[in-house]
């Protein structure tokens, strides 16, 4: 039990479950942004340039050309419990929007 006053107790309370808040609004967000490009975005096959595992995520970082102006844009992905077979070299899909190529999503 809290030894403080309840306003301390609340505000207590609310620090405590800030985060799973914050942690829910920002993965509505991300299912928002993927939702959109699935529905408007191009699909990019980027090459993938580096593959580091971690204990629980491999994070991958890979780079797309823009055939018409030859701009290179990075991507880089988080993915938990890997499942593909992801190596420098290889190749992997990306959902782009049109208008702002820094918003992407790697498809698995």
């Amino acid at each position: 039990m809290f030894a403080g006053s309840p306003l301390e107790a609340y505000t207590a309370l609310l620090a405590a479950f800030s985060h799973r808040r914050i942690a829910g609004c920002l993965f509505l967000r991300r299912a928002q942004m993927i939702e959109t490009l699935e529905h408007q975005g191009v699909t990019v096959v980027a090459r993938v340039t580096r593959v580091e595992q971690h204990a629980v995520f491999t994070k991958v970082t890979a780079y797309w050309q823009h055939p018409q102006t030859q701009q290179v844009y990075p991507f880089h992905s988080w993915i938990v419990f890997n499942p593909l077979p992801l190596q420098p070299g290889s190749r992997v899909c990306f959902l782009v929007d049109r208008a702002n190529p820094q918003r992407y999503y790697m498809k698995a």
